[in-house]
């Protein structure tokens, strides 16, 4: 209120002056200023200004106008691409947001152990986590284009998901990012006081840590393949961790090597430089307490057997069979190289020309000890000049397991949106929905007119029809086309097009069809025309996906499309 500029505002010693009293908390008063300062749109930033007011606004009004304008599908796109790039890395061959388990292939390929980072659109999970998300589950035990195919390599994958409470604020973080790279553009950042131009580019090198920090702080759920499933016996083998914040954020830019530090922490993966499993361990673990296994089918037991650690390296994997050598656990055989105990140390290959024997197998059938050398005699001629030698041992049965991997197939190519009132995503459920709706607010549109949702699983479409049939304020139509074929090879085709209402009837028949079948083939659209439109300028669109997605299959993979007429 004084009239003269210089005598407006007080320094933040008299702001303490002016708060104190017997009760008061100088470490409070302080925390408040720095937050106000940080947050307020009007007050003097000028590096020497005292806390004061201006007219004008401040460069946290400027941060927060461009933030408004920022396009929602380049910070979707922005967000994607860091997300990828953060826990991509040397220990893991990373898998970035499947849509099912076709996206997920089970083989060896590399040798690394996959890390399957789930998109936070599609999946957010909270600390209190009980059950197993279904497409999680799905992905973990199943393989293949259709997604039927029984996973082998299971100890092989392990799940990153999104924190529940961290989503917007790492949104916020890229968004905010992007706003600062707009400002410091040249023709922009001229348009600002000197002070506030360099705040600017300090604010923006800020920024790319930051965003690495809220990314890390929000994917930091880990599920990993155990035997101590969270669900208890019978369910889904697949444990829950949890990194905290402290850890998440202490190498921004380094997703992997947190995933790592944690499952070391629950004792489950091995790199280099860990200590290997004890040998007796692995031979009860494995078929290997059948006797015999080659090194290279034993190697893939560890990509498939929950109990057993998931090995970043074949570095650790050697040092567990030298372990098992040197304390009289296992024989080594490559061809006519034998080691046991007390013997120089082979190199270990990884192949199915070498073999790994049990000692008390290798002694039962006369590989251990080596046999004393026969006395030297002169071998008897045979024709062509040869010389007869002894029979090699025969083979012994109950060897190693075969592996069983194969690359899963993927989707098949669809039709992408190309009309400027079309717009269409696949994905899960709801990341599909999410897409849709941000397209659409992207090119300016103020409203939907109809969503279509088409899906591929019979399944899917069963547990979603009744739930788009409660679905209010929308004209709710439904298109199945398809057939099955039964266990006596009699074979039904069906086309029907109608109402939600009456294809939940229909659907009641249908279902128990479908699973007795042997042959199953159903082409599902689930229609809603909007009376009045889809607004898209409040939260309508979110609470629709909402809806509808919270008691459908979360792992259903769609292709939705949005069109405004």
């Amino acid at each position: 209120m004084a009239f003269n500029n210089d005598l407006k505002g007080l320094s933040v010693d008299h702001l303490r002056y002016s708060i104190l009293s017997p009760a008061s908390d100088i470490s409070f008063i302080d925390d408040a200023k720095t937050k106000f300062r940080a947050e307020s749109a009007y007050l003097d930033d000028r590096p020497t200004a005292p806390l004061r007011f201006n007219a004008e606004a401040n460069l946290t009004q400027v941060i927060g106008r461009e933030e408004k304008n920022v396009d929602p599908g380049e910070a979707r796109t922005q967000l994607a691409d860091r997300v990828k790039s953060i826990f991509g890395g040397q220990s893991f061959d990373l898998i970035p947001f499947p849509g099912g388990p076709w996206d997920v292939p089970d083989d060896v390929s590399d040798g690394k152990p996959r890390l399957v980072l789930l998109s936070h659109d599609a999946l957010d999970i909270g600390a209190d986590l009980r059950d197993i998300p279904e497409i999680v589950g799905r992905i973990f035990e199943r393989k293949g284009a259709d997604g039927n195919g029984l996973r082998s390599l299971r100890n092989n994958l392990v799940f990153v998901v999104a924190d529940e409470t961290k989503v917007s604020e790492m949104k916020r973080a890229i968004v905010r990012r992007l706003a600062l790279q707009e400002l410091k553009r040249p023709e922009r950042v001229k348009e600002l006081a000197d002070h506030q131009q360099a705040k600017v580019f300090e604010l923006e090198k800020k920024s790319e840590t930051e965003a690495a920090i809220a990314i890390q702080q929000c994917y930091r759920h880990i599920l990993y393949p155990s035997r101590n499933a969270l669900g208890g016996a019978g369910s889904v083998q697949l444990a829950h961790s949890v990194i905290d914040i402290q850890n998440a954020s202490e190498r921004p830019g380094s997703g992997q090597l947190q995933v790592v530090r944690q499952l070391q922490s629950q004792n489950k993966v091995r790199d280099a430089s860990d200590s290997p499993d004890s040998p007796s361990y692995i031979r009860d673990r494995t078929p290997l307490k059948k006797g015999q296994m080659t090194t290279r089918d034993l190697r893939d037991e560890f990509r498939r057997d929950p109990s057993l650690s998931i090995l970043l390296s074949d570095d650790v994997f050697r040092k567990a069979i030298r372990k098992g050598i040197e304390e009289g656990v296992y024989i080594y055989k490559r061809g006519e190289l034998l080691a046991g105990p007390g013997d120089p140390m082979p190199s270990i290959n990884i192949d199915e020309e070498t073999t790994i024997f049990t000692i008390d197998f290798a002694k039962s059938k006369g590989i251990w000890p080596r046999p004393a050398p026969a006395p030297v005699a002169q071998p008897a001629a045979v024709a062509g000049g040869g010389a007869i030698s002894g029979e090699p041992l025969p083979p012994i049965p109950g060897g190693g397991m075969g592996t069983d991997g194969a690359p899963a197939g993927g989707m098949g190519e669809r039709p992408q949106a190309s009309l400027g009132k079309l717009f269409a995503a696949e994905g899960v459920l709801k990341e599909a929905l999410r897409k849709v709706v941000e397209q659409a607010k992207s090119a300016k549109i103020a409203a939907i007119d109809r969503i279509v949702i088409r899906l591929f699983e019979y399944g899917d479409a069963f547990k979603l029809i009744p739930i788009a049939n409660s679905i209010a304020g929308t004209k709710r139509s439904v298109a199945l086309e398809g057939g099955y074929t039964t266990a006596q090879d009699s074979e039904m085709m069906f086309e029907f097009k109608g109402a939600a209402q009456d294809a939940a009837t229909i659907k009641d028949y249908l279902e128990p069809q479908f699973r007795a079948a042997k042959v199953t083939d159903l082409k599902t659209s689930i229609s809603f025309d909007f009376d009045g439109g889809l607004a898209l300028d409040g939260d309508a669109a979110d609470k629709f996906i909402e809806k509808l997605t919270r008691f459908a299959s979360a792992a259903a993979y769609v292709e939705a499309t949005a069109e405004v007429k």
